[in-house]
């Protein structure tokens, strides 16, 4: 049988492109027979059985086949990776090395806290490392991403590894007044995020029943801040009556200041459009704009943070057991989250610079 390396030497390292053959071999893709057979393949690559059955080994990953089930298959640019960082670690010893305590705080921080690995460095340095070792950030991912941190996967992050894309797709309003109040006659300063007191809204559901209780999300676009409210169902009477609470709490004068423009989805809980915007002695209080239909990607720094919020609680928790108490909580863990895109600062501290140090996002 004529090998695929016939004019290298024997036995030697994997190179991507035989990784990615050898892919082609096991998934039978790309016009290549489905061969299994560890011996074979031996032979196709002139290599001993052992060596493929490691590189086979390394370049297991695990993908999800649909929303309950998963399966193991090879990976060619994973295993090439994986490779590559091993490589890296035949030299010096790797930084973490049996620094177990500052292994075990990385581990507390990621799972027991939900924070990402970013999150965890800025802690670190905006108070204190817990032993001599200092790493960074992409050091620290490929930790995780190659296992090497006991205790510790990708699966443990916040995403879990997954990546979201934007939905570029616009739709019509079926609605003349949400038409009327479109996100396309949003002004540009808004849409730039020039200014503090622009908010975008939404409701995070238990189940699809809108009669059952529900969390009222709202996120500052500029700062991130968060302001989380428990409410009896996603109807429209709730969401005004929440928002009445904020400017009763605020007061008429902070809460103009605060809230100059609610951008929103096209959600029935957001149809009572008067009462939203003005406050209930009739006074205009706010702006509110209307997300093109099935464009979440409009509204989406609301809708990561409501990715946050579900890593305490997932779809399918029952928020009517649930104390409005714990959704402080996770507000204020939120306001007090290193945020990336706010170099390493928090929404509150961001917040706070805007409306006064002396403020506290209400609860």
């Amino acid at each position: 049988m004529k090998t695929i390396t016939e004019n290298r030497k024997k036995f030697t390292h994997f190179k991507y492109e035989e990784r990615l053959v050898l892919e082609f071999y096991l998934k039978g893709t790309n016009r290549f027979p489905k061969i299994t057979n560890t011996s074979e393949l031996a032979a196709i690559f002139n290599k001993s059985r052992r060596s493929i059955q490691r590189e086979i080994n390394r370049g297991m990953i695990e993908h999800e086949t649909s929303v309950t089930k998963t399966k193991f298959e090879y990976n060619a640019d994973f295993a090439q990776e994986k490779a590559e960082f091993e490589m890296t670690a035949k030299g010096a010893p790797l930084k973490l090395g049996n620094d177990t305590l500052l292994v075990e705080k990385i581990r507390e921080l990621i799972i027991d806290h939900k924070y990402s690995p970013y999150a965890v460095i800025q802690k670190f340095n905006n108070s204190s490392w817990p032993t001599k070792t200092r790493i960074c950030e992409k050091s620290l991912y490929n930790y995780i991403e190659n296992a090497v941190l006991p205790g510790l996967t990708i699966k443990d992050l916040p995403n879990k590894g997954r990546k979201y894309s934007k939905n570029k797709q616009k739709s019509r309003f079926t609605r003349v007044e949400c038409a009327i109040r479109s996100i396309s006659n949003r002004p540009e300063y808004i849409n730039n995020r020039s200014e503090v007191g622009h908010w975008e809204i939404d409701t995070v559901k238990s189940c699809a029943d809108s009669t059952v209780e529900c969390a009222l999300t709202l996120t500052e676009r500029k700062t991130r801040a968060e302001i989380i409210r428990k409410m009896p169902n996603a109807e429209a009477d709730s969401v005004v009556n929440e928002i009445n609470k904020l400017e009763d709490s605020l007061g008429p004068e902070l809460f103009r200041k605060l809230f100059k423009s609610i951008t929103a989805d096209g959600g029935s809980e957001f149809m009572d459009f008067s009462g939203i915007e003005n406050s209930k002695d009739g006074r205009k209080r706010t702006c509110l704009y209307f997300a093109h239909p099935y464009c979440a990607s409009e509204r989406g720094t609301n809708e990561n943070h409501n990715r946050i919020f579900r890593r305490f609680y997932p779809k399918g928790t029952d928020f009517s057991k649930l104390n409005p108490k714990l959704f402080a909580e996770v507000q204020e863990w939120m306001n007090n989250y290193p945020r990336k895109i706010l170099k390493g600062s928090t929404p509150e501290l961001e917040l706070q610079k805007h409306i006064g140090m002396n403020f506290k996002i209400p609860i």
